[in-house]
């Protein structure tokens, strides 16, 4: 009998404290997105946007990670300022390899390593390393854009 009593109060805890954890979080919807991946490519000699100029055409784009497999991109236009948006990529944790091929002659590596954490009921993403390979380049503090100069 004693058994059954300890075995049934287990049970009963477990169950409770699982439950009281769960209360916590129970209405709290919490989940930030990753950072945004969005990339401005420009003449190192003059500044000028490579989309913009018309030196890269967005059909010649191609996106795709260190196994072939293709990611997915917008291309944003505002103010003839012309931005590749690869959200995509920071949605995957881990270290990972990128590789943005603007033309026949011109790629650019990106590393990139994510991980997701969570802090009181909520979820968010940060970013260990974040590295453009053969090129410098510029990330915005206020808005995130990196600018590669090519």
């Amino acid at each position: 009998m004693k058994r059954i009593t300890t075995l049934l109060l287990l049970i009963f805890l477990t169950q409770t404290s699982c439950d009281i954890i769960g209360d916590d979080c129970k209405d709290i919807v919490c989940t930030s997105p990753p950072p945004t991946f969005r990339f401005e490519f420009i003449d190192k000699e003059n500044s000028e946007n490579l989309f913009s100029n018309k030196t890269i055409k967005i059909e010649d784009v191609e996106v795709y990670d260190e196994v072939g497999k293709g990611v997915g991109f917008n291309l944003i236009t505002e103010n003839d300022i012309n931005v590749l948006d690869i959200s995509e990529i920071g949605w995957t944790m881990g270290p990972k390899s990128y590789t943005i091929e603007l033309s026949e002659d011109i790629s650019v590596g990106i590393t990139l390593n994510m991980k997701a954490k969570n802090s009181e009921c909520c979820t968010y993403f940060e970013v260990i390393e974040f590295s453009v390979l053969e090129y410098d380049y510029e990330r915005s503090k206020e808005t995130g854009l990196i600018t590669v100069k090519l």
